[in-house]
């Protein structure tokens, strides 16, 4: 408990005090073809160091400042994308997290329409990603929500999927566009574990039926690629090609993708 009222403290001022920036993760096509961004918060606090979003975006959420973060993130993200666009880094999808505080917020689409509208963000490049249980708290409320912003052009992600309780029974009455694999499942995947790859190729199977794209993250090694390949697994995020990194490194990663092979511009 002290420890989240330090945190809590001192997180209210991170935005005013410049601590907060979003780093970047690129997500890649089977092709190994960078197709989208993933944005993720990170908090590097001049009193308590570099702080890890597992302790204190649940502060936040606590405190209710994850609107307040929540709103930073996604104008900073949005912005950021629309000065790729103008460099020409593009087509490029923009992945942003949801909190299940945010999207009980009243009118939560209507602000995120008001981001769009502010920073030029196209809506059709944009996904943000909720996770299975945030929609379960009120299904019929956060249903209403995404369907204001899926008329928008907004793309919605299922994040850590598999990892909730509802994941079959109720997967066919949300309207999603894709489900991201949690993590869990891509460390146990293997040649030798026929056990974890029958279950990827289920929740694979599953979503493909549903017309659902499916990405995969917690990528590490060549070996899971492989697996991940071979069952028609959508797109890839994970160590094994990039980290989150800072929006100066990011661009340059873009600008070398946006290259052809004779060296010119897309």
């Amino acid at each position: 408990i002290k420890d989240s009222i330090e945190i809590e403290r001192h997180l209210r001022n991170s935005i005013r005090d410049g601590e907060v920036q979003l780093h970047y993760q690129p997500q890649l096509d089977i092709c190994r073809r960078i197709v989208g961004v993933e944005a993720l918060l990170r908090w590097n606090s001049k009193a308590l160091g570099s702080v890890s979003p597992a302790r204190f975006i649940p502060v936040a959420e606590q405190a209710g400042f994850i609107l307040d973060l929540g709103r930073w993130a996604l104008i900073e993200a949005c912005t950021q994308w629309t000065r790729w666009r103008t460099l020409g880094f593009l087509p490029l999808q923009l992945a942003v997290n949801v909190s299940v505080v945010e999207l009980r917020y009243p009118d939560f689409a209507s602000q995120i329409k008001t981001v769009i509208d502010q920073t030029g963000m196209d809506a059709a490049s944009l996904e943000l990603e909720i996770t299975e249980s945030s929609m379960m708290d009120n299904m019929s409320e956060a249903i209403r929500e995404i369907e204001k912003l899926r008329a928008m052009g907004v793309k919605i992600s299922i994040d850590d999927f598999g990892t909730g309780y509802s994941s079959l029974s109720y997967l066919k009455m949300l309207p999603v566009d894709s489900v991201k694999i949690d993590r869990s499942f891509i460390q146990d995947l293997n040649e030798s574990s026929q056990s974890a790859i029958s279950l990827v190729r289920a929740i694979i199977t599953l979503a493909h039926g549903l017309n659902l794209k499916v990405v995969a993250e917690g990528v590490e090694t060549e070996e899971q690629m492989r697996i991940l390949t071979h069952l028609k697994c959508d797109s890839i995020q994970g160590f094994l090609f990039y980290k989150p990194l800072n929006v100066d490194l990011v661009g340059e990663i873009l600008e070398r993708n946006a290259l052809d092979r004779n060296g010119t511009r897309m």
